[in-house]
């Protein structure tokens, strides 16, 4: 596309449109999470919405599970750890198939806590089992809040697989 900026100059612009990315599903990861099967459902209906209000409803309803869902003893791997410079939290993913979970930024994870500890000590890629009180999206991308499964969580229990 030729695009006049004016004074005789003109600007070649070449557009490309990006297909929007499918859905991905993650088999283990949803029978070891069933309620990941629904996120995955949301998100096929978002991309296929053709009106905005059709978008704005499957991420109403993902927002409604994802707030709605309570974790209890869930099996994750600890993919990554460290502790916040001032010493104070621990901050760490843990990962159930594609599906990551990170402590929320309300209900960090302090020093001196037996939850600190017990992630302290684990090594990377360890298995973790963990409850979950409450979960948020992590992403702020309209999207991404639908169909990423990275979430902010506040854990009630992290403690080593047994």
């Amino acid at each position: 596309m030729l695009v006049a900026l004016g004074a005789g100059v003109a600007l070649t612009v070449k557009i490309r449109v990006e297909p929007t990315p499918t859905a991905e599903r993650d088999p283990a990861a949803e029978q070891a999470l069933p309620w990941l099967k629904r996120v995955a459902q949301n998100c096929e209906r978002y991309d296929r919405a053709e009106q905005e209000g059709e978008r704005a409803q499957a991420l109403k309803d993902n927002a409604r599970l994802v707030a709605s869902t309570v974790v209890a003893s869930a099996r994750g791997r600890l993919e990554s750890k460290r502790v916040s410079s001032d010493g104070s939290q621990i901050l760490f993913t843990l990962a159930v198939g594609s599906a990551k979970f990170k402590p929320s930024l309300l209900h960090p994870i302090h020093a001196d806590t037996e939850m600190f500890e017990r992630i302290q000590q684990a090594q990377i890629g360890s298995c973790l089992q963990f409850s979950v009180r409450t979960l948020t999206a992590a992403s702020i991308l309209e999207r991404s809040k639908v169909c990423d499964k990275d979430y902010f969580a506040d854990f009630a229990v992290i403690e080593p697989c047994h």
